[in-house]
């Protein structure tokens, strides 16, 4: 079945890496995900302020049945980041983590394991029992391989 993935990272510091785990997914083809932007663009939608960054993420996410947070050295710490797993918690999409550790940027520099943005955030069902999703390793866990069925177990475990 074909998936719709909401990519949730953190964009000055991760964008290079980021396109090589969304360009391995996109691949096999019929794939799809949300539209990745450009530096230029991000900045012209950052520069129209809060309202319009969270206006851009709800639409990108409208239609995903996954989102897939990328989690570099200093994803953690992005308020969007939160914003948008908290979106995909409570509106019931598969989220899954995937960790970046050991990619290299355009530089070629490697950053080391950062942390988990979704642990951090101690989600729960509407019981208040703790909810927890699976996180992987982009590497270790061969994800170039196994990317489209963490995505499909993230999606299934969610009833999409």
């Amino acid at each position: 079945m074909a998936r719709r993935v909401f990519f949730s990272f953190h964009f000055t510091r991760d964008a290079w890496r980021v396109s090589q785990v969304r360009n391995a997914w996109m691949l096999p083809g019929n794939r799809d995900s949300n539209t990745i932007v450009d530096h230029a663009s991000w900045e012209e939608i950052m520069r129209n302020g809060p309202q319009a960054i969270q206006n851009w993420i709800d639409t990108q996410m409208n239609g995903s049945s996954v989102v897939a947070v990328l989690i570099g050295r200093d994803t953690h710490m992005r308020p969007w980041v939160e914003y948008e797993i908290r979106k995909a918690h409570r509106e019931g999409r598969g989220i899954l983590g995937v960790h970046l550790a050991g990619m290299k940027d355009s530089n070629g520099t490697v950053d080391p394991a950062g942390a988990d943005p979704i642990a951090k955030l101690a989600l729960t069902d509407r019981f208040g029992t703790r909810v927890t999703y699976p996180t992987y390793s982009w590497l270790q866990g061969d994800g170039r391989k196994n990317f489209s069925s963490w995505v499909e177990a993230a999606a299934q475990r969610a009833g999409r």
